[in-house]
């Protein structure tokens, strides 16, 4: 991004809306509200060294939590015990009561995951790709849905019968992004959301997942960006060096202050 990872103001840009009808075929019911992640105590060190300290989260349906923190915080390492990638030296990870290290196979089929850096193939065509994907995972989704999809995420039209290697970086985030919501998939985990946007991007990304949790995603992100959160989450927390500094509600009049506060110069 061209701007500071932290960003008082952000450029607003037009929002295509897309098509209604074509979203109303292949709509479903909402995940139902229990759908959760949770940690509870949980703490992970690599080569001796404490990576996360007795984090304490809860992501219900209809959630979107953001992990807000400078580099080396624990952001990613939270989300990646959430993939059961790491054995915790304390505590657990569990989605939907699934402890995710000993569920490992039962938990891949409940959450998506963004990663920092998507892998994407660079010479497939980008329909034709997010059609075969979901045709892979057991979703066969008429293609009018997909096209409409794919705009709702901030990718034109124009584009979608282009190679992914073929777009800019931002368009290739925005397509990693609309393709974990199309997974049936109760929880999103999303590593870094605005890397390579640019402040025109923000408002599509940020309405494709305002749109993920109303169908009742419980959405936990790790993110440097601070305003960012403030625009999106239902809570922020916020990580130094593996501990929690602060949990709270961005969308109270208390902490409308932190955008010049302590906060930006930890996350800045």
């Amino acid at each position: 991004m061209k701007s500071s990872p932290f960003r008082t103001q952000m450029t607003s840009s037009p929002f295509v809306a897309p098509a209604a009808n074509a979203l109303r075929v292949a709509a479903r019911k909402p995940f139902p509200a229990e759908t959760m992640l949770i940690a509870e105590n949980l703490t992970c060190r690599r080569g001796g060294r404490v990576v996360l300290e007795s984090l304490e989260l809860r992501v219900a349906a209809h959630e979107i939590v953001a992990l807000v923190g400078p580099a080396e915080a624990g952001k990613t390492t939270a989300l990646e015990c959430f993939l059961g990638l790491h054995q915790p030296a304390a505590g657990r990870a569990s989605i939907d009561d699934l402890e995710t290290v000993a569920c490992r196979d039962a938990v891949s089929s409940l959450v998506a995951f963004v990663p920092a850096q998507p892998s994407l193939p660079m010479a497939a065509l980008i329909l034709t790709y997010v059609r075969n994907t979901c045709i892979r995972v057991g979703r066969r989704i008429p293609e009018a849905f997909l096209g409409a999809a794919l705009e709702r995420g901030g990718i034109p039209r124009a584009w979608h019968q282009t190679r992914i290697g073929d777009c800019p970086p931002s368009l290739q985030r925005k397509l990693a992004v609309t393709l974990a919501g199309l997974k049936n998939v109760s929880s999103l985990l999303i590593d870094d959301p605005t890397r390579d946007l640019e402040d025109e991007d923000l408002d599509s990304m940020i309405a494709a997942l305002r749109a993920l949790r109303k169908r009742g995603r419980a959405i936990l992100l790790a993110t440097r960006d601070l305003a960012f959160a403030h625009r999106i989450a239902t809570r922020v927390v916020v990580l130094d060096q593996g501990c929690t500094v602060e949990s709270y509600d961005p969308n109270t009049s208390r902490h409308s202050h932190h955008a010049g506060s302590y906060l930006a110069d930890l996350v800045g």
